[in-house]
């Protein structure tokens, strides 16, 4: 195909032959061969003209398409596209970057990105471009864009330079994807972790508690005895008796104080009794205060007569651990005043319908307030949400007031919570009351109840065992004492009927107390056994008696709790035994 002349060409020639054809026409003249070889280019270059225009106009359909796929393509990629010019002047962004950025997309244009970066970043961010000109190589950080009464967003930024001949940088690209799901799975994993290592190390020291508290029981057994064995000793106007007294006092707060670190380590024990739940905050208040700072002032007010509630001692302790920490941690550093009250209630119809689970009737309220920064409202929806906490990362755990609720709940309870910021918080616990008595574990019979009988004392401290002989042996009672639990087994074979009733310690070396027990039953079936620990976490009151183990006793032990417990062992024994007597 030849090549088309240019228009202006073609319009002369076409002008020309329209005139010959004129002219030919007006005078009857044939079209010469030359002119009917002209009037056959012109048709073929028209046509050809024809052809090259509509592929010209298919070109710029084909091409408008492109450029409208590829902006589609741009603007709603799934990262952000910046462009930004030598000074860091955003010069085009799409929707998506848009959207990242937390700006509409004309706003953006012709400001500086280091606007829409968090507190900290746009120096970092400087940095990455320098390089990205100096080496010519990509650049890619992650960093935080800032957002409007929300969170920092994470991105990670992948910037390149675009240069001129000569080197100078002409703009950098920036595309910025949003990371913020991995960021918030690596903190989460970090926290798992950390819940994991503190959940061992809560382990550790439930295990080394246990430990602690057998040895410093036994401790407390042979001040405890010995201190009673000396008060019988002298005369009773002996002005050492107070002393001795004060001796025996304090042996027996302290082992308040180990029951009460056991009740932290003891796993699994959920069970709910008519508890004196004034008694447990006391003893939480005591437990807690030794760890707060001094210019944290507790202030009690539990008055007698505290209704007792269906609970469980270990629960209430954690509840009241959590309360008490979370408000001490408000009124860092400055410190505060730590408020504790306790009241019986009693709701009418409409007080209980105010509140979700609770009926009309007589409760128990615990009220922990404190005087520290308080909270929001916004704080005040999440505050039992798990795992939230307004704490810095590795400071809290979020689990605390949780633990709390799920308390409340198991309880029946209501929870309620006041506070304003700076204002302080209060936090209103409603459990139901219990109406029936309750057993005082700790009461004892004023009078030491005596016997004649023979008993077996197994105990593989041989201090344990000389005072336990001597405080029996004062009861009236024949007492054989040893230390390996595999003679006393072998003593028991020679003669099943020798002995009316047997004291076994629980932690012996190579045989233990309960696995004697079941030796000694299969030796003499119904044979009285009281079993004695300072703290096992492989047996407890109600294995003991599926055993079929007649009483079990905790250390430290003093003269009281052995009189009490051999007689009615024995006593009970013999009943059952006699059918006469029933």
């Amino acid at each position: 195909m030849q090549a088309c002349p240019p228009p202006e060409k073609f319009d002369r020639l076409r002008r020309q032959a329209e005139e010959r054809i004129q002219e030919s026409q007006q005078q009857n003249i044939p079209l010469p061969d030359d002119m009917l070889d002209l009037i056959h280019e012109l048709n073929i270059h028209q046509a050809e003209l024809e052809i090259q225009n509509e592929e010209l106009k298919r070109a710029q359909r084909e091409l408008s398409d492109l450029h409208q796929q590829y902006e589609r393509l741009y603007q709603f990629a799934p990262c952000g596209y910046v462009t930004l010019d030598p000074h860091g002047v955003i010069t085009r962004v799409n929707h998506t970057g848009a959207g990242l950025l937390g700006a509409p997309r004309q706003s953006l244009l012709q400001s500086a990105i280091s606007d829409y970066l968090a507190a900290g970043w746009p120096d970092t961010f400087l940095e990455a471009r320098h390089n990205a000109a100096k080496t010519g190589e990509p650049q890619s950080l992650e960093l935080q864009l800032k957002r409007e009464k929300r969170s920092p967003l994470w991105v990670r930024a992948d910037i390149t330079t675009e240069r001129d001949e000569s080197g100078a940088t002409l703009q950098w690209r920036v595309v910025l994807m949003d990371i913020s799901r991995e960021k918030e799975a690596e903190e989460e994993k970090q926290q798992l972790e950390d819940r994991l290592r503190q959940a061992q190390k809560m382990e550790s020291i439930g295990t080394l508690a246990s430990g602690v508290a057998h040895d410093f029981n036994n401790i407390l057994s042979i001040i405890v005895g010995n201190t009673e064995l000396m008060a019988d000793a002298l005369p009773t106007v002996s002005p050492l008796i107070d002393n001795l007294k004060e001796i025996r006092s304090a042996a027996m707060r302290a082992r308040g104080v180990v029951r009460q670190l056991l009740a932290f380590a003891r796993k699994g024990d959920t069970r709910q009794t008519p508890l004196d739940i004034a008694a447990v905050v006391g003893e939480s208040l005591t437990l807690i205060r030794s760890t707060l700072p001094a210019n944290i002032h507790i202030q009690p007010h539990l008055p007698e007569g505290i209704a007792p509630v269906i609970s469980n001692r270990t629960q209430i302790h954690q509840l009241i651990i959590n309360l008490c920490s979370n408000a001490a941690d408000a009124m860092l550093p400055a410190g505060g005043t730590l408020t504790v009250e306790m009241a019986n209630v009693t709701l009418d119809a409409a007080d209980a319908g105010r509140y979700g689970r609770l009926q009309p009737g007589a409760h128990v309220k615990l009220v922990v307030a404190d005087t520290g920064c308080g909270m929001d409202s916004d704080t005040i929806e999440h505050i039992f949400d798990p795992y939230f906490t307004t704490k810095p990362f590795g400071k809290g755990t979020g689990i605390g007031l949780a633990v709390v609720h799920g308390i409340v709940e198991q309880h029946g309870g209501e929870i309620r919570v006041e506070s304003q910021t700076d204002q302080g918080t209060v936090f209103t616990i409603l459990f139901p009351a219990f109406l029936g008595p309750v057993v005082n574990e700790s009461t004892g019979p004023p009078d030491l109840l005596r016997g004649h009988e023979h008993i077996l004392l197994v105990d593989d401290d041989t201090d344990i065992a000389k005072l336990g002989q001597l405080l029996l042996s004062r009861l009236g009672y024949t007492v054989t004492a040893l230390t390996d639990p595999n003679e006393a087994l072998e003593t028991v074979q020679a003669d099943p009927w020798a002995f009316d009733l047997v004291i076994t310690d629980m932690a012996m070396p190579r045989l233990t107390g309960d696995m004697l027990a079941k030796r000694l039953l299969e030796l003499r079936p119904g044979l009285p056994i009281l079993l004695c620990t300072g703290h096992s976490d492989s047996i407890d009151e109600i294995k003991a008696r599926q055993i079929g183990i007649a009483g079990f006793l905790m250390k430290p032990l003093g003269g009281i709790d052995y009189a009490t417990a051999v007689r009615q062992a024995i006593d009970r024994a013999k009943t059952t035994s006699n059918p006469a007597t029933e």
